[in-house]
């Protein structure tokens, strides 16, 4: 059974034939071919090869095409930093005026900024592993992506000074992202990741989330899940036990949850409707702990959410550079040693 196989299998709410293996891993693989973290970022095809070479390397069941939070706010006209060894960040938001969101202007993905090393990228993994591994390309979702054009502390105390601002901004983004996700698909992505880490409850409230956030993250997912993306996974970062039902209304199909959550008590509240990805801890499991206790927490979360399907076992967050390949083998001998139930 190959990797994209198994993780369509377990989409489906069927049981393949051991729990998909796919962590977030997109910078992490740029070691495998002995390149910086700003050449990982601004290169599609050394993108492309580095996440190749980590598929050859461990043989995961899926690649995750993108990179940093910036890439849509900068080809909106915001400034970012590049550092060499860690991702790019806004250095100065495009609106720091309200005012001008009436230039704001839709870039074409194929052509503006670094939407097309992402694209590129996605095309290069189809092409070489769309038959063998399930190919999800990371965007943002609407409300990440207005951060990246305004500047985070500036909207959040726009959704309370300036709301109707948000919700213009949130609609032009929506339209954006929906460009790009287009862009990606016919690149040859299976699936769109969207990251919406803004959107956690320590960050906004729910309410503010369900009647303003969602509205926006559904047109999105049904419009490519419309165009032609199988699915569309959708990752909040933190504690998202408060906004789980909401997160089901928007009608992806994977959730991407962090270390936080406890897979049990999400898998039973999705009841069936979503699959689950995650959710080792990053820094404490992956990054600092044992090849041991990698296995003994993978493990847990195959155990607490694998029966039936719906399980993708996965990092609870971004696999960090440093992390040692031995661990990422723990969790592939883990899953390799679990047999269905």
């Amino acid at each position: 059974m190959t990797g994209k196989q198994r993780i369509l299998m377990a989409l489906r709410g069927e049981q393949p034939d051991r729990t998909p293996v796919f962590p977030l891993a997109h910078y992490y693989t740029a070691r495998f071919r002995k390149i910086t973290i700003r050449d990982f970022a601004t290169d599609g095809e050394k993108m492309g090869a580095a996440l190749i070479a980590g598929f050859e390397r461990f043989e995961w069941d899926g690649v995750n095409p993108g990179c940093d939070v910036a890439v849509e706010g900068e080809a909106l006209g915001s400034l970012l930093d590049y550092p060499e060894q860690a991702p790019p960040s806004v250095m100065r938001p495009y609106l720091t005026d309200p005012e001008n969101i009436r230039f704001l202007r839709k870039p074409n993905p194929l052509r503006e900024g670094r939407m097309p090393v992402v694209v590129k990228a996605t095309r290069m993994c189809a092409r070489e592993l769309g038959n063998q591994v399930f190919i999800g390309t990371w965007t943002m979702g609407p409300f990440n992506c207005a951060s990246q054009v305004r500047g985070v502390e500036d909207l959040m105390t726009d959704t309370i000074e300036r709301p109707k601002f948000v919700e213009n901004l949130l609609d032009f983004a929506t339209d954006v992202l929906l460009d790009y996700g287009k862009a990606i698909i016919d690149a040859g992505a299976d699936a769109i990741f969207l990251g919406e880490a803004l959107c956690t409850p320590a960050m906004i409230s729910p309410s503010f989330y369900r009647e303003v956030v969602v509205p926006r993250q559904v047109r999105l997912i049904n419009g490519l899940k419309q165009y032609g993306a199988s699915y569309v996974l959708l990752h909040i970062c933190g504690d998202v036990k408060r906004i789980l039902p909401a997160m089901i209304e928007t009608g992806a199909g994977i959730f991407d949850l962090d270390w936080q959550m406890d897979m049990g008590e999400s898998r039973q509240t999705c009841a069936g409707k979503v699959t689950l990805r995650g959710n080792l801890d990053p820094a404490a499991t992956l990054l600092h702990g044992s090849p041991d206790l990698v296995n003994e927490k993978s493990l847990e979360v195959i155990r607490a959410a694998a029966s039936g399907g719906r399980l993708i076992l996965g990092s609870g967050c971004d696999v960090a550079p440093a992390t040692p390949p031995e661990n990422i083998d723990a969790m592939m001998a883990a899953a390799k040693a679990t047999l269905p139930h």
